[in-house]
């Protein structure tokens, strides 16, 4: 458990740190899974500073628990949860929860089950993460090899829909065992134009951009791209623009090394978007990416954050304009320089 004892020597101030996973089958909240290692449902993770973490969970899933959990798990009976909550946390004076990631209810059953101090440690959780192991960069690699490969599968060719292309190339994602990062946004000719529109009824034209923006993941670590097509005899400002796009992003890649800031780095692309002839970007440089597909350092105009050996980062460059839009997009690896991944 080098993670917990990693977050423990980040906030001292902290004494127990407190994670909780609801239901998986919607979705997994990606700080229990980060340092618990494992996805149960309805479990919550205390992890006490000089102790070994343990494992609350509801009797349906405790044979799991016990089998994936590397420690020591500990049950409760229906009804029972918060007293058994309260006992564990005896002791405690600072209990770490991430604020952002808890209900009002899980919220009720901590603030009745102890008189410790609560610490939001949301953003602090979100750091950590955002450096990544070895082994988490072998998977986000992976996934990013299993995306470009499903793109080549995909069939595209004019009277597609948005919708039939997003269906097959999600189906071929799971053929080669992935799972989709996120639905993919496959958007043709002017719905292109919205940066996170949704995959319709629209059909595939010679001559107009066709906009596939997908990626991969794979044991829960993701993968971010975006390319656009031309099916046909391309339109030549939508061709320009797409070429402009991949050449700010390759002067943009090698702008980027460890300790510059976020903020440098969108103000350095946002420079070469208006030196291209290009309108301003409305949506952000880029964002981390790994167990979710955004996570830290952010690109936000008022983000503090500096950019680390080990970031994961999708870099994402684009121009939007009445009838159609563009971008281009890469998941990236920083180590003494940015690489491809």
């Amino acid at each position: 458990m080098d993670r917990l004892a990693r977050f423990f020597r980040l906030n001292p101030d902290v004494d127990t740190l407190l994670l909780a996973s609801w239901d998986s089958v919607f979705a997994t909240d990606s700080n229990f899974l980060y340092f618990s290692g494992c996805e149960i449902d309805r479990s919550t993770l205390i992890a006490r500073r000089g102790h070994a973490p343990v494992l609350l969970c509801n009797p349906m899933n405790y044979e799991l628990a016990k089998e994936k959990f590397r420690g020591e798990t500990v049950k409760f009976e229906q009804g029972g949860y918060r007293k058994k909550l309260a006992s564990m946390l005896k002791g405690s004076k600072s209990i770490g929860v991430p604020k952002t990631d808890v209900s009002a209810s899980f919220h009720d059953n901590l603030r009745k089950a102890t008189n410790a101090k609560f610490i939001d440690v949301s953003e602090s959780l979100l750091l950590q993460r955002s450096v990544k192991e070895e082994g988490e960069i072998a998977l986000i690699r992976h996934a990013c090899a299993v995306s470009q490969k499903a793109l080549k599968q995909l069939e595209i060719s004019p009277g597609k829909t948005e919708a039939q292309l997003c269906s097959e190339l999600q189906s071929i994602l799971y053929s080669l065992g992935a799972e989709p990062s996120f639905k993919p946004l496959i958007l043709a000719g002017r719905s292109a134009r919205f940066p996170h529109g949704k995959s319709g009824n629209g059909k595939v034209k010679k001559g107009e951009i066709l906009l596939i923006d997908w990626g991969a993941k794979v044991d829960g670590y993701c993968a971010d791209f975006t390319r656009c097509f031309f099916i046909g005899k391309p339109n030549p400002s939508q061709e320009k623009t797409y070429e402009k796009l991949q050449l700010a992003f390759d002067e943009i890649l090698a702008f980027l090394r460890p300790g510059i800031s976020a903020k440098d780095v969108s103000e350095f692309a946002a420079e070469l978007i208006r030196d291209a002839g290009l309108p301003p970007m409305p949506h952000t440089l880029g964002h981390g990416i790994g167990l979710d597909v955004h996570e830290y350092p952010s690109f936000r105009k008022d983000s503090g954050h500096t950019l680390r050996q080990g970031n994961v980062l999708a870099i994402e460059p684009s121009a939007y304009f009445k009838q159609f839009g563009a971008r281009f997009e890469n998941t990236i690896l920083l180590r003494k320089r940015a690489e491809l991944l």
